[in-house]
């Protein structure tokens, strides 16, 4: 029994797969003796091995593919099995049953279980059948994951799993593919931007990918969502490879619905991919190489539009009138639309080596290059646009090693280098310009920008894997070391807000008057320069124990603990100012308690394979991005000096400068980021970000219940409970505010309708200071979901994979990108002092998701002959389609209600957050195929994919602010000064609140080719 226990643990070796199973002859009883030879189909090697004396073999670590398994016994007919084919992480146990020597040579048979009666998490394998034949906008292989159900897409485009963000972590052959600076993949820029797809590598070189959603092994770890398992391609015995162009413009696509809505016509588009894969024998049966690249030219539009509120009119008082007008000719001149170039260039490049019987060796480069525009959307001028350049580099290698037959050791190194450097489009100070709550336009430099993460990686893994008796035991370690340079000049152009018009046009008259609700803030390196360089490296060890056992025939047990460690050097800098506070800038904590239980079974009651239950519980530990310990780095008030003046005091108003001045004076007109020493601090206009004495890593506590039935050879269902508690999750608070007022009423205009709210108090309590940051961990998240899964692999024509999830999420808005202090601030805590005041639906709550995939071979000509035959075979139809609820947003009122120093979170008084939720989006992504074979070994492939064939309004951004806070008592009326008026737009009787300002896009239509040989 210990040689299936052992084949199941190391199946879940990352990038590997095995073959266990029990032989037995007509009467039920074992073969003891029987020779087992697994052979890969593609490359050849043979893995040879006998039956023990209870009838089971095991094959230990193979690579992923097709293989051919023949059984011998003297008295027996040899059997057959000719594709038995393993998965990325996954074991194959079959029963095989031989027939005494007759007539037949030997008997072929086709045994390959559908269901891993093993696993005991929720994982699903997107095979490569699905990865090369279904459709995929922009040919990012990690769109797919969303076919596997407790997987939906978060709020900024990127995967959701258990309600989190940025927990997910991606493993490429085995070795870490995670930025992390950015919390995200490598080649992920910061955040997904949307429709651009940002692969970091080709679709084409991908074999096939393990989701793995909820309570996996120990072995995994550094996510608190979800580890995707991806394998890329091996080369063969034969030479084989494709070469693939597809192809769009503006007359096919469909208009967005966001233009229709602001009467602007379909945008000019142009977009070709292209490249293809090679693959073949260096030595037939030992090495073996893999070439590989892919291109992307593309010119997606973006709209910008001038956001007025409805019937907005000039002022009868001609002084004021005169400043609006400035204001508008001003912003009118940068709203014209623009194009956003789009480019990648990617390529791998991969030797296989099989060695001997016992070791494979492989080695592994590939590189991205990207280059895009990353600040979209329609109230951003081209010169707000922050193009981001990526480029990087991966070198990964492993060596498998079968030391014995119940002894395997898997040793990889990986080294990686990533450079991701935002640009700026414009020079002067970024400027948003509001009236009456709602953004007009933004101009000038995009936020945060120019800056610059760069990492430089080395990473060692060792997993050796272990059987005695009914346990396979495995132990590993990991050791990550990430050294990170990070250049900014992040707000040293200088960052405006304007609330009016009026105001905006005064300040370009150079005879500013700030109202309330206007605002200026600037940084400045303490050095005087005009960029700040920290090093905010992070070592990840880790360590990890597994025991599958076997307790009985039908029953697994996983048990594991696994160990995890960030360490973070503490920031180098101690504020002498923020000390005697009582405040520590140089305090970074180390969180060393990381002990994560895993536990899972799966039991087969009955006594066929064809019904399993399984369930699982584990802890699983986050890391803390280096984009936010960077922040503690140099926002210290010493190294980078942040002064935010407000004109809710006199003395910020008077310190104001006139766009487009900054506090170093007018901007170079060279067109470089302004340097200047900080000016002297006046009271309370500093900034500080630090970390909390308490702070400890995020971890997530993961559960399951399921089971899983086989309704036919080919085809299964399964059905589990998944449960996610987020613990320790990060938070952003201001910690220097006085305590809040008593309450005060507010009206809504033209009703009678008094709201009630509070607000915080000025001086500040450490008045030397600002906004004084600090990271904490103090928030928590819950999720249940329900999710579904129906499988039915290859076979009579067709095959279909349908998820459904069903879920919700409640926290009180943990979010490890809120770590910016400049005006962008909507990730925030509402009320600093109060965080379960936030405490509602999460960002990423999607209740409903249901997604339906399915390939169908039209084979209905191998009947016909001539001129029919050859226009009606080679015929092929395959699928998406996605149905999900919208998720939820914020009713806001676009101004500091509560005077905290924070324009984004300040919701309607008396509504809790997220109570609004997006329309719900329906897509339908079919391709039809056509296959031609012009010679032997070469075909053609045509192909028409659309998009959102039916053409959808799938709106994924609407306007939030659902108020503006007006202090005219006219516009008031018996409501009484200030009021609450509702915000509405240029088109007469459409409220502004909920109005779709982005969508995931119109219908497309796509052309392709596709040379196979």
């Amino acid at each position: 029994m210990f040689l299936g226990a052992l084949s199941a643990a190391l199946a879940q070796l990352p990038a590997a797969g095995s073959i266990e199973g029990s032989v037995t002859d007509p009467t039920g009883a074992v073969i003891v003796g029987a020779s087992v030879v697994a052979r890969s189909v593609t490359a050849g090697a043979a893995f040879k091995t006998t039956t023990d004396n209870d009838g089971l073999f095991r094959v230990l670590v193979l690579e992923v593919g097709t293989y051919e398994l023949r059984i011998e016994h003297d008295g027996f007919t040899p059997l057959i099995d000719k594709e038995v084919v393993v998965t990325v992480g996954a074991g194959v146990s079959i029963a095989l049953k031989m027939t005494v020597a007759g007539g037949a040579e030997s008997i072929s048979v086709t045994s390959s279980p559908l269901i891993e009666d093993t696993r005991t998490q929720l994982s699903t394998t997107i095979e490569n059948q699905f990865i090369s034949k279904l459709p995929v906008n922009g040919r990012d292989f990690s769109k797919f994951v969303l076919l596997a159900p407790g997987i939906t897409r978060d709020a900024r485009g990127g995967l959701s799993v258990g309600g989190q963000r940025v927990m997910n972590s991606l493993v490429v052959d085995g070795t870490n593919n995670d930025n992390t600076f950015f919390g995200v993949h490598l080649g992920g820029t910061g955040f997904s931007a949307g429709a651009n797809a940002t692969f970091h590598i080709s679709q084409e070189a991908v074999q096939e990918f393990q989701v793995n959603t909820n309570a996996y092994s120990a072995e995994l770890g550094r996510a608190g969502g979800a580890v995707i398992n991806a394998v890329t391609k091996s080369g063969g015995n034969d030479l084989h490879g494709t070469a693939f162009w597809f192809y769009r413009d503006r007359s096919l696509n469909a208009n967005d619905p966001v233009n229709k809505l602001n009467d602007l016509p379909k945008d000019p588009f142009h977009f070709n991919q292209f490249g293809g894969v090679v693959g073949g024998p260096v030595r037939k049966n030992r090495l073996f190489f893999l070439l590989n690249y892919e291109g992307l030219r593309s010119n997606s539009p973006n709209a910008v539009v001038l956001n007025l509120p409805l019937r907005f009119q000039f002022s009868p008082n001609q002084t004021v009138a005169a400043f609006q007008k400035l204001a508008i000719n001003y912003l009118g001149a940068r709203a014209a639309p623009w194009t956003e170039p789009f480019t990648i260039d990617d390529s791998l490049a991969k030797l296989d080596w099989q060695i001997n019987p016992s070791h494979h060796f492989d080695l592994r480069w590939n590189h991205e290059s990207l280059s895009e525009d990353f600040v979209t959307g329609q109230q951003n001028s081209f010169e707000h646009t922050t193009p981001d350049v990526d480029h990087d580099d991966v070198i990964s290698a492993s060596l498998t090693s079968v030391l014995s037959p119940s002894l395997v050791n898997t040793a990889r190194f990986a080294f990686v280098h990533e450079a991701s450097p935002f640009l700026a489009n414009g020079h002067r100070p970024e400027a948003n310009v509001f009236e009456a709550g709602q953004l007009v336009l933004s101009i000038g430099t995009g936020p945060n920008v120019p800056e610059d993460a760069e990492i430089h990686r080395t990473q060692w893994v060792d997993t050796v894997a272990l059987a005695h008796g009914h346990h396979a035991l495995k132990f590993g370690e990991d050791v990550m070391l990430d050294r990170i340079t990070f250049r900014h000049s992040e707000t040293f152009a200088g960052t405006y807000r304007f609330n009016s018009l009026e105001s905006f046009g005064r300040s370009l008259a150079g005879a500013p008057v700030p109202i309330q609700g206007d605002s200026y803030q600037q940084s400045f390196a303490g050095d005087g320069s005009n960029e700040s360089v920290t090093h905010p490296d992070i070592l990840l060890l880790a360590g990890f124990a597994q025991d599958e056992w076997h307790p009985r025939p039908r029953l697994t047990m996983n048990l594991g603990l696994r160990y995890d460690l960030q360490v973070t050097p503490n920031p180098p800098v101690r504020n002498p100012a923020a000390l005697a506070a009582g405040l520590d800038t140089s305090t970074l904590p180390t969180d060393e308690d990381n002990i994560a239980p895993r536990v899972g079974f799966a039991w087969m009651p009955l006594r066929s394979q064809r019904f399993v239950l399984r369930g699982g519980y584990g802890i699983f530990y986050a890391i803390t991005p280096a984009e936010m310990t960077a922040r503690a780095f140099f926002q210290n008030g010493v190294s980078v000096q942040t002064r935010a003046l407000s004109a809710a005091t006199p003395l910020g108003a008077a310190l104001i400068p006139a766009y487009p001045n900054t506090l170093c004076g007018p901007p170079p007109s060279s067109g470089a980021i302004p340097g200047c020493l900080p000016p002297v601090a006046s009271a309370s206009n500093q900034i500080l970000e630090l970390f909390a004495r308490s702070f400890e890593q995020p971890y997530v506590q993961q559960g399951s219940f399921g089971w899983e039935a086989q309704l036919s050879t080919n085809s299964a269902i399964e059905a589990s409970y998944l449960f996610s508690k987020g613990t320790h999750l990060p938070h952003v608070r201001d910690i220097n505010l006085g305590l809040p007022s008593a309450t005060l009423p507010i009206g809504i205009a033209g009703t009678p309708t008094v709201l009630s709210y509070q607000r915080f108090s000025l001086p500040r309590p450490i008045s030397t200071f600002n906004r004084v940051l600090q990271f904490t961990s103090s928030g928590n998240s819950i999720y249940h979901g329900l999710v579904v899964q129906a499988t039915k692999r290859f076979s009579s024509n067709y095959s279909f994979l349908a998820s459904y999830t069903l879920s919700k999420v409640i926290d009180d808005n943990p979010n490890v990108f809120a770590i910016r202090p400049n005006p962008s601030n909507a990730m925030f805590l509402s009320d600093p002092t109060n965080p379960r005041a936030d405490r509602g639906p999460g960002a990423n709550d999607q209740r409903h998701r249901l997604v339906v995939s399915g390939i169908w071979e039209l084979n209905h000509a191998k009947h016909l002959s001539g001129a029919s035959r050859a226009v009606l075979e080679g015929w092929q139809v395959s699928a998406i389609l996605t149905a999900e609820t919208g998720q939820p947003y914020s009713g806001l009122v676009g101004f500091d209600l509560n005077n905290d120093g924070n324009f984004a979170t300040d919701r309607v008084p008396g509504l809790g957050r997220d109570t609004f939720y997006l329309p719900a989006s329906i897509s339908l992504d079919p391709r039809l195929t056509r296959t031609v074979r012009l010679r032997d070994r070469l075909q053609l492939q045509m192909m028409f994919e659309a998009f959102n064939a039916f053409n959808h309004s799938n709106i994924t951004r609407v306007r939030t602010t659902e108020f503006a806070v007006v202090q005219s008592p006219a516009s008031c009326g018996i409501a009484g000064s200030p009021c609450l008026v509702r915000q509405n737009t240029q088109t007469a009787g459409l409220d502004a609140f909920g109005t779709p300002t982005a969508s995931s896009g119109a219908r497309i239509l796509q052309f392709g080719a596709k040379l196979i040989f």
